[in-house]
């Protein structure tokens, strides 16, 4: 099957996704001309050979059963655009190779597990607009060097272990300063420490930034992060950030709690920054009100020093702050 796919001298676009068939790629570099290629939900067991697809620009091969260690002869396709390989049983680390993929505008890449750390040089990934690595096993830190990425639109490290057991990323949240229009970062579940950067998303496009439309989601819930909410946010007009889980205190800027169109419009629908994350002395199972469930005062022995808890514990309010 598939000498007669790759055998056919026009083929640009080959998609299988969800056909049980046993594709190899032996002879995938007479294919020219192949531009995309969808083989996701396939069975697919390994690529090898896939380098020799020398003008492919698009791969899915994502919910397939590739093992082993990330496949090296990916890093031999500079040509590569966008790199779907999610939902795999893949091992080992990023190379520093991964630097080399210049083209790359989205690699999703979450769910395997992948460990190590995060190669500084995914810095040179100039074009790249989503970066969608999360639920691997990751350590260390996050890389400055991703704070160079100026297209950057969406970037996850998500992590839904217990953080320090298998992976988790330690270490600061970095600014993503350069950032024009990044819309979306999930780094939830790590063990980030510190504060917020002050200039977080500074460099966003004014008109971006400030359009009902562009709804900016941060998700930086169930990390270690300390200090206060910088005033800066109030600069974007449609914001959802779930900080529940940390160490951060208040109060939230009273300025918050008039941006109706925050979290969903929940700020503008309870008119109450509880939207945003319980007070201190206070809880939920969320850390925030929603929709049939408010912030709770904890009871007379109990403290709850941070916004966004998710209980009380019971003790002493200073020793716990």
């Amino acid at each position: 099957v598939s000498k007669l796919f790759f055998s056919l001298p026009n083929l640009r676009l080959l998609n299988l996704r969800g056909n049980d068939i046993p594709l190899a790629m032996d002879n995938i570099g007479s294919a020219t001309n192949l531009k995309l290629l969808q083989l996701s939900a396939t069975g697919l067991r390994d690529i090898n050979g896939i380098s020799a697809a020398t003008s492919l620009e698009e791969l899915h091969v994502t919910e397939n059963d590739i093992n082993g260690d990330f496949p090296e002869e990916l890093y031999d396709m500079p040509n590569l655009e966008r790199l779907y390989i999610s939902f795999n049983n893949i091992t080992g680390t990023l190379s520093p190779r991964i630097g080399e993929l210049t083209n790359l505008k989205e690699f999703y890449a979450y769910t395997n597990f992948i460990s190590g750390t995060i190669p500084t040089e995914i810095g040179k990934l100039e074009n790249i607009e989503n970066l969608v690595i999360g639920q691997n096993f990751f350590r260390g830190t996050i890389p400055t060097e991703i704070n160079d990425l100026v297209h950057l639109r969406e970037f996850s490290v998500y992590y839904e272990g217990e953080a320090g057991i298998n992976g988790g990323l330690d270490g600061k949240l970095i600014d993503f300063a350069k950032a024009t229009h990044l819309r979306n970062i999930d780094v939830e579940g790590n063990k980030l420490t510190g504060s917020i950067p002050s200039n977080f998303l500074s460099g966003l496009d004014t008109d971006f930034r400030s359009s009902d439309d562009n709804e900016i989601v941060l998700h930086l819930a169930d990390n270690m992060l300390t200090g206060t909410l910088p005033t800066t946010f109030n600069n974007i007009k449609n914001l959802y950030i779930d900080i529940a889980g940390n160490q951060i205190k208040g109060p939230i800027p009273q300025s918050f709690c008039s941006q109706s169109l925050w979290m969903s419009g929940k700020v503008g629908e309870f008119n109450s920054c509880n939207a945003i994350a319980c007070p201190a002395g206070y809880f939920s199972p969320s850390g925030r009100q929603k929709e049939g469930e408010d912030c709770t005062r904890c009871g007379a022995l109990e403290v709850a020093p941070f916004l966004g808890s998710y209980e009380c514990i019971v003790g002493d309010l200073e020793k716990a702050a």
